[in-house]
């Protein structure tokens, strides 16, 4: 049973990481047109904001998962796993939004 979750959870992050992959690349192709782009992120400063709590949520979850690697324990090595994956969908959005900006 708990193999079957981990290999949901596995195929759930290798989702989220593929959108974020595309996005991350749209993004980076928007960024050749530096003047367009600063003007539109100047102008969008609530959700570059937005953009900034959703990074900082991620990485929290990040680091977490980084504490947990040094703990022995099974479960709690499990938890911080959970937590990886959690941070996933943050990070997701906090790209989308940015490329919105810069569309």
């Amino acid at each position: 049973m708990l193999g079957l979750i981990a290999f949901m959870r596995a195929c759930v992050s290798l989702v989220f990481c593929i959108f974020i992959l595309i996005y991350v690349v749209k993004f980076l192709k928007r960024l050749e047109r530096t003047t367009v782009v600063a003007g539109r992120l100047f102008l969008a400063a609530k959700k570059l904001h937005m953009v900034n709590v959703a990074m900082l949520i991620g990485l929290i979850l990040v680091h977490v998962f980084t504490v947990t690697l040094l703990v022995e324990n099974y479960v709690v090595r499990e938890i911080g796993r959970y937590f990886v994956s959690l941070s996933l969908p943050f990070f997701l959005y906090a790209v989308h939004e940015l490329y919105e900006v810069v569309r």
